[in-house]
């Protein structure tokens, strides 16, 4: 009778440690609902939506007994950066040549740049190719854009013998501000198949343009824009292909538009970092490093941009594998990081890896995660870099979701520690961009079971490394560096 009840008891515990050891879908599944909630507002730096979300990935470290590294308060990794808030109205409607006053649906036929500027009025439109004007291709020459709108490509011109700087944002609203342009509406070329506007802070660098509107429009609204001017925008386009030459047009139509932004040029923006120690003295000083991006792109008035698979995801698996390896009790000590300003530019990641609470040369490996609760199959990023590691992740993919494809030098926030000399992965699901920095990006959309997958396979490479099944190797040089 004692032998069947401490049998019976034994397997009590084991079962109940396994279930404690074992990475739990419900967990994400509720993680990644509230990060990617529409109440948080997109989760922008500097906004109430990211301090909320920052506030809950606070609460679950506590939770789990994640340590606050010395020397940083509450968590937090204070840095300062430019913010710009979109507090309305955000319209943006035609005045067309033909059928007079067309209003435009906000998040459908047109979004406002993340960095958009402010103004009020009615604005004749002129289309002005690439928006380049340079000692050799100049899409301004031969027409005034004073106190008019422009709309230009949201791309570079790939002819040979053309060296233009690289596109951005702020680069091509600088050169229309100095043709005197009142405002910028942005498109896709129309050789880009989906022009569907997005929610986007990727601006680039240089300065603001307070005054001046950043608008991005669909293909259907350019068209509107291009009626009664004797020309289509796509075939504006081909001529410009074949001539390698502008074709800058004066437009019958006009812009009508009241937009509202207040930028603020020093914010206060926070990474979230804490760690759980080692368990083996000799080697707690050793550690790795997992990451993921917490803010996205915010809300333009009543247009959310969600960011559930971008990159709510991602920090929902931290905090499952924070809670994990609290069970767990790794031999080595893992830091948790959660990032910020990653959609505008990685500046959080790069804070971070110039600022690292521990020597970078006590990482043993960096993981990245990015984009992982949607699409059909996995992809490890930073492959060529760091084979070894690579290889010893896609021999733990029981379900053989991961894909051969790879590639060098980091990616999004895992570059900044690989250029810091750490090897890392980039976790990453393929095909899961179909709702990228759009309102569809939710929760309903995403693939719970490859998201608990992807969680369980760096669970495992985790543990591999842990148990020393990989030895910090050398990264290896691409050809192009």
């Amino acid at each position: 009778m004692k032998t069947h009840f401490l049998t019976a008891l034994i397997l009590f515990f084991v079962a109940k440690n396994l279930i404690c050891q074992s990475i739990s879908q419900e967990n994400l599944k509720d993680n990644l609902k509230i990060l990617g909630s529409i109440e948080l507002k997109g989760r922008l730096p500097g906004t109430q939506g990211y301090d909320i979300a920052a506030d809950f990935c606070i609460q679950k470290f506590r939770e789990y007994g994640v340590k606050n590294f010395s020397g940083i308060n509450n968590y937090k990794q204070f840095f300062k950066l430019e913010n710009n808030r979109i507090i309305g109205p955000c319209d943006f409607n035609i005045i067309h040549a033909e059928r007079g006053f067309l209003k435009l649906k906000h998040g459908t036929a047109y979004t406002l740049r993340g960095f958009t500027g402010s103004a009020t009025g009615t604005f004749d439109v002129v289309f002005c190719g690439y928006g380049i004007s340079s000692e050799n291709y100049d899409d301004y020459k031969n027409v005034n854009v004073k106190n008019k709108a422009v709309i230009i490509y949201k791309a570079n011109p790939k002819f040979e013998n053309l060296n233009v700087e690289p596109f951005s944002i702020r680069s091509r609203i600088k050169t229309a501000a100095e043709k005197g342009a009142a405002a910028v509406i942005f498109v896709n070329t129309p050789a880009t198949k989906n022009s569907h506007p997005i929610g986007s802070v990727m601006d680039g660098k240089g300065e603001h343009f307070h005054n001046i509107p950043a608008i991005e429009i669909d293909h259907q609204t350019t068209e509107l824009f291009f009626d009664g001017s004797g020309v289509s925008f796509a075939d504006t386009y081909n001529t410009i292909i074949e001539q390698k030459a502008p074709n800058s047009i004066e437009l019958k139509s006009k812009a009508m538009l009241d937009i509202k932004a207040i930028y603020n040029p020093a914010v206060d923006f926070y990474n979230i970092i804490g760690y759980i120690e080692g368990k083996n003295v000799s080697k707690k000083d050793e550690y790795i490093l997992l990451t993921a991006h917490l803010d996205h792109v915010g809300s333009q008035c009543e247009v959310v941009f969600p960011g559930a698979n971008d990159n709510a995801s991602g920090s929902a698996a931290i905090l499952e594998l924070a809670r994990y390896f609290s069970e767990y009790k790794p031999e080595h000590s893992i830091i948790f990081a959660l990032l910020t300003a990653e959609e505008s530019g990685l500046q959080g990641a790069e804070f971070l890896a110039a600022n690292l609470p521990v020597s970078s040369n006590k990482i043993i490996a960096a993981l990245n995660f990015d984009c992982i609760a949607s699409g059909d199959s996995i992809q490890l990023g930073n492959g060529l870099t760091n084979p070894e590691l690579f290889k010893l992740a896609k021999s733990l993919d029981k379900n053989n979701l991961v894909i051969k494809d790879t590639w060098s030098n980091g990616g999004a926030d895992l570059t900044p520690y690989v250029k810091s000399g750490i090897p890392g992965l980039y976790f990453v699901t393929k095909y899961s961009y179909t709702n990228l920095h759009l309102q569809t990006d939710t929760f309903e959309n995403c693939n719970l079971d490859l998201f608990e997958k992807v969680v369980i396979l760096a669970a495992e490479l985790i543990k591999n490394i842990d148990k020393g099944k990989y030895e910090r190797e050398n990264i290896l040089k691409s050809e192009t560096e």
